[in-house]
C-alpha cells in the first residue's frame, strides 16, 4: 500500500523495548530503521543490524539509553530502491567533559532559563501527598542491602499486588539497591516516592522454576559482605540463609505463600515471579532471570505502582515479618534451660499467621447432613490474646451440604475491636468475614451471628443453569453464602467478604467467579487465581460487597489474536462480562484504533443501558447500523453528544480527551456525582480542549486514564481497542460494577 504511494523508506518509532524491537525487525519486512524506547537500553552496537527472516534485508535498530543522558546520531544512505546501503551511528554523551573537566557541549542559556520556570510547579508537584505511614519506613542503604526492612516489604507487596492482578504473579523479588532512601512517619509525598525509587524501572512477570528462584536468591545473598545492591527484598515467599556457608550454598530454606500458609518451594514447579525490568534482563547478577520460560512485560513504572498502592492502602504500617531470616542453630554454649526459655518466649509472642481453632473448642453437631459449628466464647477469648491472628474454623472434611458457624454477637464485637477476621473453610469454598462489617447494634443478650456456606444440590444447579451458554463450563460447586444476625440476613458489607472457590478442574484455562442471580442469570465478577505450594492453581478468590449464590466457571476464549498481547487477561475478562466484542467472530484486533461508535457501545454494555431506535437523533447513524441502539442509549443517558447538533461521526477514531469525557459522564451517570479532580501534571495540559479539561482531571485522579511517555497526556491521540478495554475495566473496578 505504501509502495503504491511512492514510499520506499520506513522509519518506525517504537516503545516496545530493545528485545522486542529486534524481534520486530526480524519478523516484519519493509522497516528500514527502528528508533526505540521503553527498556532504557544503552546498546553495545549503535546501530544494531537485524536481517529480516524472509528477504534478508537489513533493519537498523537504535535506542539512546535514558533520561537524556545520550543523544543518538544515525546517518544512513539508501540505494535506488530504498534499502539501507551504508550507515554510521554513535551515542553522544551530552554530559561529557574534556581533560580540564569542562563540559564538551556548552549549556544552552536560553533553554536553561526556560527550564528554570518549571522549578516552582515541579516543587509543588513533588509536595503532593500520596499516602501516609504510621511508622518510619526503613530504606537505609546498609539495611536494604543486608536484611529485610519494612520499606522493602512494602515495595515488594505493591509489586506483587499489581503483578498478581495483571500477570498472575504469586511472589515478588526486587533488589535492595533500587531502594535509595527512607521515609519518615506521617504524610508521604510524591517527591519522597521518587527519591526512594529514582530509576523508573518497569514491572515484569517471569515464569521461573523453583530451582531458578533459589539460584536468584543465592545471587541475592552472594555479596552481603560488600553490601551490594543485589540483596533481595521479597513478597509471597520467605527464605532462610546462612552467611557462614560458601557463596552459592547459602540458601537454607525457601517457602512460598499459599492460601493455607507457607509451604516449601518445589524445585521443579513453575512459578510466576514479579520483578523489575533491570533484574529481568540479568542486572545485579540475576542471570537465572534471563532463563525465564515466559516474560510478561506489565509495563507500569515502579514508582507509579508504589504510589498507587499507597493511595489504596494508606495509612500503612508495615512490619518485619520474618520473610528473610539468618540460619541460627542451637549453639553449644546454650544450655537446655536457656533454650527452653527462648522457646517459651516464642510461644508467648503474638502470632501473625492464620490459625485454626482446635476442634476441641468447637461444639460440632450434624443434623440431616448439615453441620452446625458453635464457636465458644472461650475459644474467641484465646484468639483475642493473639494480636494479628485470623480465626479459622476448618470444616474442610465436613460431610453434608451445609456448614453453619455460630458465634456470639458479643464475641463478634470483640473481634471487630481487635481487627481479627473470621475464616470458615469448607469442602467447596473458603469465606473470610471482617467482623467490623457485621451489624450487631441493638442485638439482644445472647444473640448469635451465623456464617453459612451451603453447597447447592445437583438438581437445583441443573435448574438454575439450564440455559448455560456454550462458552461456559461449570468448574466448581455452586454455593450459597449467608451471614445472619439473630437469624436476620445481612447482605451488604462495608468491608469486603473474601470468597475463595475451589476448582474441580485443572487450572489451565480462563476461570472466573460468577454470581448466580434470580432465574439463573449469570454475572461475571472476575477473581484472582489461588495457588498451592507447587504454584498450581487450585481455586479463585474475590472480594465481595454483598452475598448471594456463587460458582466458578471456565470461560472459553474465542479470540485467536490476543494470545501474546499485554492486555489479554483484561480482554478475556471483559468478553466474559459480555462487554468486549470482536470485529470478527474469532478476531478482536486489540491494536486497531477504536472508533467513537465502538467506545460508546462498550460503555452502553458496561452500564447495561437500554433504548429504542426512535431515540436516535443523529443523521449519520444509519437505521441498519449495528451500533444504532447503543448510540441512542448512550445519548439518552447523557454519556455522548454529537460533534455538532445532528452528527455523531461514529466511524471516526476517538481521541483520548473524548474518551476521558465519555468515561467521566459514565461515572456521573452511575454514581449521580459529578467527577472532578485537581490539577494536571502533564507538560501538554494546555493542549487539552476546554470542554474536556475537567473530565481529564477527574479520570486522571481516579487513575482510570494515565499519562503517556514524556509526561504527556496526548489529548488528540487516538487509542487502541485494547487500551479502551483496560480503561473500562478500571472504571468498572472504581464503580464496583460486579
Amino acid at each position: 500500500m505504501l509502495e503504491d504511494k511512492g514510499i520506499d523508506k520506513i522509519i518506525a518509532i517504537s516503545h516496545l523495548g530493545w528485545d522486542k524491537d529486534k524481534d520486530l525487525a526480524e519478523q516484519v519486512e519493509g522497516i528500514d530503521i527502528i528508533v526505540g524506547g521503553h527498556s532504557h537500553t544503552k546498546p553495545s552496537d549503535y546501530p544494531a543490524v537485524i536481517t529480516d527472516a524472509q528477504y534478508n534485508t537489513p533493519t537498523l535498530v537504535v535506542q539512546a539509553n535514558e533520561y537524556g543522558k545520550y543523544l543518538g546520531r544515525l546517518d544512513v544512505d539508501f540505494d535506488d530502491v530504498g534499502l539501507v546501503k551504508e550507515y554510521e551511528g554513535r551515542l553522544i554523551d551530552v554530559a561529557a567533559k574534556d581533560a580540564d573537566g569542562n563540559y564538551v557541549y556548552a549549556e544552552d542559556q536560553e533553554f536553561a532559563e526556560k527550564l528554570a520556570t518549571y522549578k516552582a510547579p515541579l516543587e509543588e508537584l513533588k509536595n503532593t501527598v500520596v499516602g501516609k505511614t504510621q511508622v518510619a519506613l526503613d530504606g537505609a542503604r546498609d539495611n536494604v542491602r543486608t536484611k529485610e526492612t519494612n520499606l522493602g516489604n512494602l515495595i515488594a507487596d505493591a509489586m506483587l499486588e499489581k503483578a498478581s492482578k495483571l500477570g498472575g504473579a504469586s511472589m515478588a523479588i526486587t533488589n535492595g539497591g533500587g531502594i535509595r532512601a527512607s521515609i519518615d512517619e506521617g504524610d508521604i509525598t510524591l517527591g519522597e516516592v521518587l527519591t526512594v525509587m529514582p530509576f523508573g524501572n518497569t514491572l515484569v512477570v517471569l515464569e521461573l522454576t523453583g530451582e531458578q528462584i533459589i539460584a536468584a536468591l543465592e545471587n541475592g545473598v552472594s555479596q552481603v559482605e560488600q553490601k551490594a545492591g543485589r540483596f533481595p527484598q521479597v513478597a509471597g515467599l520467605k527464605f532462610t540463609w546462612d552467611p557462614e556457608k560458601p557463596v552459592g550454598q547459602r540458601i537454607v530454606d525457601v517457602k512460598v505463600k499459599t492460601w493455607e500458609g507457607y509451604s516449601s518451594i518445589n524445585r521443579s514447579a513453575r512459578y510466576l515471579v514479579a520483578t523489575n525490568n533491570f533484574m529481568a534482563g540479568g542486572g545485579d547478577g540475576y542471570t537465572s532471570f534471563k532463563e525465564a520460560s515466559k516474560v510478561i512485560d506489565i509495563g507500569f513504572v515502579d514508582y507509579e505502582v508504589f504510589k498507587e498502592y499507597l493511595q489504596q492502602h494508606s495509612p500503612v504500617n508495615p512490619v518485619i515479618e520474618g520473610r528473610i531470616s539468618i540460619y541460627s542453630p542451637l549453639k553449644d554454649d546454650d544450655s537446655d534451660e536457656d533454650h527452653k526459655k527462648k522457646e517459651n518466649k516464642k510461644k508467648e509472642e503474638p502470632s501473625t499467621s492464620p490459625g485454626v481453632i482446635p476442634e476441641s473448642e468447637l461444639n460440632v453437631t450434624t443434623t440431616d447432613g448439615r453441620v452446625k459449628v458453635e464457636v465458644t466464647d472461650e475459644a474467641i477469648d484465646k484468639v483475642l490474646k493473639q494480636e494479628g491472628f485470623t480465626a479459622v474454623i476448618d470444616q474442610q472434611k465436613a460431610v453434608g451440604p451445609q456448614v453453619n458457624v455460630s458465634i456470639s454477637a458479643t464475641s463478634i464485637e470483640k473481634l471487630a475491636q481487635k481487627g481479627i477476621k473470621v475464616t470458615v473453610a469448607t469442602p467447596w469454598a473458603q469465606v473470610t468475614v471482617n467482623p467490623s462489617s457485621i451489624d450487631t447494634q441493638g442485638t439482644t443478650p445472647g444473640a448469635k451471628v451465623g456464617i453459612s456456606v451451603e453447597q447447592v444440590q445437583k438438581q437445583e444447579v441443573q435448574q438454575l443453569l439450564k440455559n448455560l451458554p456454550d462458552n461456559l463450563d461449570l468448574a466448581g460447586d455452586v454455593i450459597d453464602v449467608n451471614v445472619t444476625v439473630e437469624d436476620k440476613e445481612q447482605k451488604i458489607f462495608e468491608k469486603p467478604v473474601r470468597l475463595i472457590m475451589k476448582l474441580n478442574k485443572n487450572g489451565q484455562g480462563n476461570f472466573f467467579i460468577y454470581r448466580i442471580k434470580e432465574h439463573g442469570t449469570l454475572e461475571c465478577l472476575g477473581g484472582e487465581a489461588v495457588k498451592d505450594e507447587n504454584d498450581k492453581v487450585i481455586g479463585y478468590g474475590i472480594d465481595l460487597g454483598h452475598l448471594s449464590k456463587y460458582t466458578v466457571m471456565e470461560f472459553k476464549n474465542k479470540f485467536t489474536d490476543i494470545d501474546r498481547h499485554w492486555a489479554k487477561q483484561n480482554i478475556i475478562l471483559m468478553a466474559a462480562r459480555d462487554i468486549a466484542k470482536g470485529i470478527e467472530d474469532t478476531k478482536f484486533y486489540p491494536d486497531q484504533s477504536i472508533t467513537r461508535a465502538q467506545f460508546a457501545a462498550l460503555l452502553t454494555r458496561m452500564l447495561k443501558l437500554e433504548s429504542t431506535a426512535s431515540e436516535n437523533i443523529f443523521q449519520d447513524v444509519p437505521d441498519n447500523a449495528w451500533f444504532k441502539n447503543d448510540i441512542a442509549a448512550a445519548y439518552k443517558a447523557g454519556i455522548i453528544t454529537g460533534k455538532d447538533k445532528n452528527h455523531f461521526f461514529p466511524d471516526q477514531k476517538i481521541t483520548r480527551e473524548e474518551m476521558a469525557t465519555m468515561i467521566a459522564r459514565a461515572y456521573n451517570y452511575a454514581t449521580g456525582k459529578t467527577l472532578s479532580g485537581d490539577g494536571l501534571p502533564f507538560a501538554d495540559s494546555m493542549n487539552i480542549s476546554p470542554w474536556a479539561k475537567d473530565a481529564v482531571k477527574g479520570v486522571y485522579k481516579l487513575e482510570i486514564v494515565e499519562g503517556m511517555a514524556g509526561n504527556l497526556f496526548a489529548p488528540k491521540q487516538t487509542a487502541t481497542r485494547a487500551q479502551a478495554i483496560v480503561m473500562l475495566k478500571r472504571l468498572m473496578d472504581t464503580l464496583e460494577l460486579y
